[in-house]
């Protein structure tokens, strides 16, 4: 079975299979309603920041497995990246040192595993997700570790953090499937605030491994307003409309154009 033809099966197994009530409705995003959402992709963005991808509360304590030693507290400690990393590795890998250093391990012996078994393990007295999250969350975030990562060593320098990649090709790619929301220098958004400025530049720089994760899956929360939305119909001629989330480009592009446009991403300016 294909990759896409896997994912739509499966969002028509999810849907048949979704629990009535407010668990049905937990993880309706902001911009997904009536659309057909790729499992993986959301698990990806859940992996990210569950609370906004299914519109619950922001966590107020900090969770009660984060290590001792960790220098997070709150909220932070309770989203997947902030102990396994961006790059999935935990402290093998970008987190092996530094403010997000946790000591925890990756998530690589979980690739390709049962995701049955890793809703397990989420529910698990050390993770505890199954207080948090209904089920049908649950499974998205175990089919994304399941099938959803990407090994990136190989792709970017773990020293310099430059990415592999063809940055001719990626300004293409950026062309046709990015400008018309980040636009041409790609600070049409600020990720910061008017004081610390956060662009797709600064954020391909400084930590490649994000990007990558946001590239692939999407932005919790992000939709196009009505102003790039307009501009989007203009570039791109493309049929949208006001609310559309970012499309996560895992079923759009190959892994090759995704380190491509990655690379072509670290090329814009940061500040």
């Amino acid at each position: 079975m294909s990759s896409m033809k896997m994912v739509l099966a499966l969002c028509a197994a999810l849907a048949a299979a979704a629990p009535a009530g407010v668990h049905a409705q937990a993880c309706s995003e902001a911009g997904w309603q009536g659309r057909q959402v790729d499992p993986v992709a959301q698990g990806g963005r859940l992996y990210d920041k569950w609370w906004t991808v299914c519109g619950l509360d922001e966590p107020a304590d900090t969770h009660p497995s984060y290590p001792a030693a960790g220098k997070q507290k709150g909220a932070v400690t309770w989203r997947c990246k902030e102990c396994h990393g961006w790059d999935y590795l935990g402290k093998d890998g970008a987190y092996r040192k530094g403010s997000h250093y946790t000591g925890i391990a990756g998530l690589e012996r979980r690739a390709g595993t049962d995701p049955a078994g890793i809703v397990s393990i989420l529910k698990d007295p050390t993770h505890r997700y199954g207080e948090r999250l209904p089920d049908e969350a649950l499974l998205r975030l175990a089919w994304f570790v399941s099938g959803g990562m990407i090994d990136s060593r190989g792709r970017i320098d773990p020293a310099t953090k430059q990415v592999l990649g063809d940055p001719v090709g990626g300004r293409w790619l950026y062309g046709h499937n990015c400008i018309a929301c980040h636009g041409a220098d790609g600070q049409a958004m600020n990720f910061g605030s008017a004081s610390e400025p956060e662009y797709l530049g600064t954020v391909a720089s400084e930590n490649p491994w994000e990007a990558l994760h946001k590239l692939r899956n999407g932005h919790p929360g992000a939709v196009m307003d009505r102003e790039r939305m307009r501009e989007a119909r203009i570039r791109m001629h493309h049929h949208m409309i006001a609310g559309q989330p970012m499309p996560p480009m895992r079923m759009v592009l190959s892994v090759d154009q995704q380190f491509d446009l990655l690379r072509f991403l670290q090329t814009l300016p940061a500040e």
